[in-house]
């Protein structure tokens, strides 16, 4: 029975080889590092998780051998809007990279490591280190700049209700159209949960700033056994049990083929597939119905 060393959420980097660009590919995927014995050479296995169905003529799905002094595990920090790592062999000169999609730090920046991802990266580089081999340093690749533009999140799974927060369109539109998602997933880091562009602080500013009239339609949504005030939506949407609705929603998206279903009953145009899709309905949607509330 093999023996788990490592294991962490990731997705999975394209590498273009003229344009010297690494393309963060939509999914959620988890690395599992292993051995079958003590003794033999560990392996990385990237897989992909919670519903994904990756295609095999694209993600890796061969376990790849690692040998210390071969392999290493580096952070590119060429990615400034992403947290992006490099796996690479000097024996082959294979490099294959992987974006992480632990949560961040609140107010952090997006390139910003996370404790775990610094834990993660002392693990795989002691796992890889040569005897003789110095302090482990942070090294960058700088063949290969990881072009992005947007936070990368994981998203959780389970049955949950939709957050009432998509099912106002109009006022949710004014919200993101203050927020930039990106409009072609080769030029930036996919969107894998709602979370990644409407943060809570940024959920609660903009409740916050609301008049009355605006305020109303977000109330009126909340659920007739809880009170119809401005301090139990704040409340609400701080809750645990909001962002897991927030997640399995999000997850519900990015399985695919569900967008044109989402749409229809949520009554926004539909424009593609995942949390990026509905995000992008759901702010076009918004002029058109303003126009015919003014027409009514």
């Amino acid at each position: 029975m093999s023996q788990v060393l490592i294991t962490f959420n990731a997705g999975y980097g394209k590498f273009d080889n003229e344009t010297k660009l690494v393309t963060p590919l939509p999914g959620k995927g988890k690395v599992t590092i292993s051995r079958e014995s003590e003794g033999d050479f560990p392996y990385f296995q990237w897989e992909a998780r919670d519903g994904f169905e990756a295609d095999p003529s694209i993600y890796p799905t061969e376990p790849l051998v690692l040998i210390p002094g071969d392999a290493k595990w580096i952070h590119a920090k060429a990615c400034k809007t992403g947290r992006m790592f490099a796996l690479k062999f000097a024996s082959s000169d294979q490099t294959q990279f992987y974006w992480m999609q632990t949560r961040v730090e609140r107010g952090s920046e997006l390139d910003t490591l996370t404790p775990l991802d610094k834990s993660i990266f002392e693990q795989i580089t002691s796992l890889l280190r040569e005897e003789d081999e110095d302090e482990m340093e942070y090294e960058e690749e700088e063949s290969a700049p990881a072009h992005t533009t947007a936070a990368n999140q994981t998203a959780a799974t389970s049955s949950a209700p939709v957050p009432a927060a998509a099912t106002t369109a109009p006022d949710l539109s004014n919200l993101l159209n203050s927020v930039t998602t990106p409009a072609n997933s080769r030029d930036s880091v996919p969107i894998v949960n709602i979370s990644d562009a409407l943060p809570t602080s940024l959920l609660i500013n903009h409740i916050n700033s609301l008049p009355e009239p605006q305020l109303q339609p977000l109330l009126d949504n909340l659920p007739d056994q809880v009170p119809k005030t401005k301090e139990e939506l704040l409340r609400i949407i701080q809750s645990s049990q909001f962002a897991q609705g927030s997640d399995t929603f999000s997850n519900v998206l990015m399985q695919g083929g569900l967008g044109p279903i989402v749409a229809r009953e949520l009554d926004y145009p539909y424009q593609g597939e995942g949390v990026e899709g509905f995000l992008n309905g759901v702010r076009k949607s918004a002029p058109k119905k303003e126009d015919e509330e003014k027409q009514e």
